[in-house]
Order: structure tokens, then sequence, then C-alpha cells
């Protein structure tokens, strides 16, 4: 049974639909104002009875008779709020389709900075969907915004989580280059240079797994990057995560999982390892437990 909020809803709609359906002589636009304003009361009733798909198309449509008369401001506004009740009602598709239309129209405004916060938010859904390359296509999008609203601080936040994502794709390389490159930035400024030690972290993570794939158990990568990465930030070679894995590399060069295991143990007791380190050093761990193909000939 429909809450009296939906009439309520519906009964805007009818006359909407009535005031477009008229003919005007003068002010032609008019009409399409007064039905977009129909359109968003209904959509207000909607969200009262938290019908939230029907607020959402109630809002779309608001901004399209809104584009009509030449209102781009109420059209970004109505399509703002779809997107928002298509977001809470789960329909996260929907939501992103609203926004990807705002954030053309706030670019087009040279509104760097709401396009990149509307990017962010795209990036969100997408990875909360499993929208992987998706997610990833937003984030650099942020990120890029970010940067050409001069926010360099909020932009390489956005980079990170690119190469977050690359790295859980096993596109390793692209995220090697994202967390060097942030961490060089990073280094001489006093509110980022702490994260620096971090992203080298999670670089050398990355080559251990690149290695670990390519069935290169030398370990060489590694040694190489964390050479670098002393020289370039000397705090990095006295931090755990350095001294950690300065400790693993053997186990790792002599295939002893068992040590390797100990190893990595001790460290997440001590430090605890998120999800995604822990994820990087299970696939180094796993490379480790498989036979060798013996060369017969």
């Amino acid at each position: 049974m429909a809450s009296s909020s939906e009439d309520q809803a519906a009964e805007y709609i009818a006359e909407a639909n009535k005031t477009l359906g008229g003919w005007r002589l003068f002010n032609k636009n008019g009409k399409y104002e007064e039905a977009a304003e129909l359109y968003s009361k209904a959509a207000a009733q909607y969200k009262i009875a938290k019908a939230w798909q029907e607020a959402g198309d109630a809002y779309v449509k608001a901004g399209e008779l809104s584009l009509q008369a030449a209102n781009n401001h109420d059209a970004i506004n109505h399509y703002t709020n779809a997107a928002k009740c298509f977001k809470t009602g789960g329909n996260k598709q929907d939501a992103v389709r609203m926004y990807e239309l705002v954030v053309q129209k706030q670019q087009e405004n040279n509104k760097f900075s709401v396009a990149a916060k509307l990017y962010k938010e795209i990036a969100e859904l997408e990875e909360a969907d499993l929208r992987i390359g998706n997610a990833i296509d937003a984030y650099q999008k942020a990120a890029d915004a970010f940067k050409a609203d001069d926010a360099q601080t909020s932009g390489n936040q956005m980079l990170i989580k690119v190469a977050d994502l690359c790295a859980t794709q096993d596109d390793y390389k692209r995220a090697i280059q994202i967390y060097e490159s942030v961490a060089a930035e990073s280094m001489d400024n006093n509110l980022t240079k702490w994260s620096v030690t971090e992203y080298f972290f999670k670089s050398a993570l990355c080559y251990l797994a690149q290695s670990a794939k390519l069935g290169n158990d030398s370990g060489s990568m590694v040694k190489d990057a964390l050479e670098r990465y002393k020289d370039q930030h000397p705090a990095f070679e006295t931090s755990r995560e350095c001294t950690f894995l300065e400790k693993l590399l053997p186990a790792y060069e002599e295939r002893n999982s068992e040590e390797f295991t100990d190893i990595v143990g001790e460290f997440d007791q001590m430090f605890k390892l998120d999800k995604w380190k822990s994820t990087l050093l299970l696939a180094a761990k796993n490379s480790l437990s498989q036979d060798r193909e013996v060369d017969l000939s």
C-alpha cells in the first residue's frame, strides 16, 4: 500500500506532466522550470517514504527539465541529489552514472576540486562493487583533478589508492612507479615525509611479489630497491620495515618456507600487518612451496 508521502509525490508528478503539456506564448522555459520544481518536490516526498529509487528517478527528471530550461546550476544539484538517493538505495551503478554526469559539468565549469571529490566518490562506489578496473580509473581521474586544482597532497592520496588497487591486480610495475614517485614528492614536506617509509615498504613488497610471480628467487630486485630507498631516505634504513625485509630476504632466497612464515608471523605479532600486505607476502610465500620444474635436457 502506498504511503501518504508516495501519494503526494504522485500528485506532484501528475501536476508536473500537466504543466509540461501546456502551451505558452511567452517564457517557454518557464514550464520546464515549474515542472522541474514539482519533480524535485516529488523526489523529496519519495525520500520521506524511503523509496530511494523513485526519489532518484524523480531527481533525474528534474535535472533533465532544468537542462531544457538552460539552468545548469539546478541540473547539477538535481543530478547530485539523484546520485545520493541511488547510493542510499544500494543502486551503485545508477549513482555512478549520475555522478559522472555531474563531474563532467563541474569540469566544464573549471571546478576541479569539486570534480576530484566526485571522482573519489565514484571510485569508492566502484571499489565497493568490486569493479576494480573502473575504480582504478576513477581514482586516477580524482588524482589528476586534485592536482589541476593545485591540491598535491590530496592528489597523491588518490594515487596511493591507484597503486594499492593495481597491486591487487598484479600490476606491480605501475604500483611501484606510483609509490616511488609519491615518496619522492613527500620527502621535503613536513606534513607528508612521515609516510615515505610506508610507501617504500609497500613498493618493496610489490618487488617481492613481482619477483615471486616471475619465478626469480634471488631477491635481487628487492635488494636493489632497498639500497636505493636507504640512499634516498636515510630514516628508512633504521625502520622496522626495512629491518624486517632484510631479515626476510635470506629465507626467500633459500626457499625456506617455514622460516619465511616464522619471520612474517613474528613481525605480525609486533606490528599488525593489514590484509593488503599479508596478501603480497602470502604470494611470495606460496612461490616457495611450488615445486621447481626439473630440466632433463
